[in-house]
């Protein structure tokens, strides 16, 4: 692409034109369909054409084609099913990979028997590290086979922490859907306090109302679409499954409540409307939380989540959402005690001080 008059806008080596905006890439004209693509990461390469002129290449690796192609995921906590799946094939296809890949089958099926037998307690040093370590040497072995079977241009893709990154998260998901009802039975047991405490806190505000919960009105949006979504977590097999679950159903709050707040500021639109912060979404996620039930035993899922998903999601968006329902999960377990205690004097926004303190 070329660089037009017009701030932002490119036109390409056939006539048709994007708008490059921060990390978005945009169809603007020539194209059969509008497309919006995002930036994964750029690269400096430095060519020659005849007669020995050197020039330099600014490459940008977009997430799919702006014609055609499917999405490729920008982070490896945006791999789906279908992705890893697909990236499993890849690895069977190489034949220097089949005796590591073997291993680590034969490994899973060890873990299964152990679980099995009532011996996963015994691990030594424990179920997880194991767990870890099989997935991580076998994720390190896999990159570096890749990346020495690559051609020059892609080698120093497939050396980047975000492609060893996505290697270690393809293994971790197929070894954890392998033994998911396992090792969850195992969080679940783990977690089996905190699950009863929450079920009986979530039937205590069964009948509590968004208001109550301190949910301001220009925010007070229909619920329906993030209930139904985390009722199906109980489907999914993976940590990282598990996870974007719960980032979907926040993502659905925030639809939702964006598309209230248009409503109103279109019915009234000189009327002074408060900003939406992260306390009113905490509200919100409590709501949810009261009208979905805990047959999904959602403290099993924070314990699996934590445990098995080796990938840090501290500092990531969807370590963000996660920690926003263990905060509303927390909350309702600590209004259960100090009812069960005598004491009710305790807002729901009070809780926003708990994840302000876990952000720090």
């Amino acid at each position: 692409m070329r660089p037009l008059d017009a701030p932002g806008i490119f036109e390409t080596l056939n006539g048709k034109k994007v708008v490059i905006l921060g990390n978005k890439v945009r169809t603007k004209s020539g194209f059969r369909r509008d497309c919006t693509v995002r930036v994964l990461y750029t690269h400096d390469v430095e060519s020659s054409i005849r007669g020995g002129r050197r020039f330099k290449l600014h490459v940008l690796f977009v997430n799919k084609p702006l014609e055609g192609g499917i999405d490729a995921p920008g982070e490896s906590d945006e791999l789906t099913p279908a992705m890893i799946n697909k990236f499993m094939a890849l690895f069977r296809s190489h034949s220097e990979l089949e005796d590591v890949l073997a291993s680590l089958e034969r490994f899973t099926e060890s873990v299964r028997k152990i679980c099995t037998s009532g011996r996963a307690s015994a691990v030594k040093p424990s179920l997880e590290t194991c767990v870890r370590n099989a997935v991580c040497k076998t994720a390190n072995v896999v990159a570096k086979s890749l990346s020495e079977s690559a051609s020059p241009r892609s080698m120093t893709m497939r050396r980047s922490q975000g492609f060893q990154q996505r290697m270690q998260q393809t293994l971790e998901s197929y070894v954890m859907r392998t033994l998911h009802e396992e090792i969850f039975e195992i969080s679940c047991d783990a977690a089996v306090e905190t699950d009863k405490k929450l079920s009986r806190a979530i039937a205590m505000h069964r009948d509590v109302s968004k208001r109550a919960l301190g949910v301001a009105p220009e925010f007070d949006c229909s619920t329906v679409a993030a209930e139904r979504n985390l009722r199906s977590i109980g489907s999914c097999r993976t940590p990282l499954e598990q996870a974007q679950c719960i980032a979907e159903t926040s993502r659905l709050i925030k639809a939702s409540v964006e598309e209230h707040y248009r409503a109103k500021m279109r019915k009234n639109p000189k009327a002074s409307y408060k900003e939406f912060a992260t306390d009113d979404l905490l509200c919100i996620v409590i709501y949810v939380l009261t009208r979905c039930g805990n047959a999904h035993k959602l403290g099993g899922c924070f314990h699996y989540i934590e445990h098995f998903h080796f990938s840090s999601i501290t500092t990531t968006a969807i370590g963000f959402h996660v920690a926003h329902f263990q905060v509303a999960a927390e909350w309702l377990i600590d209004e259960l005690e100090k009812r069960e205690a005598g004491d009710t004097g305790h807002s729901a926004k009070s809780a926003e001080s708990s994840i302000s303190a876990g952000d720090a």
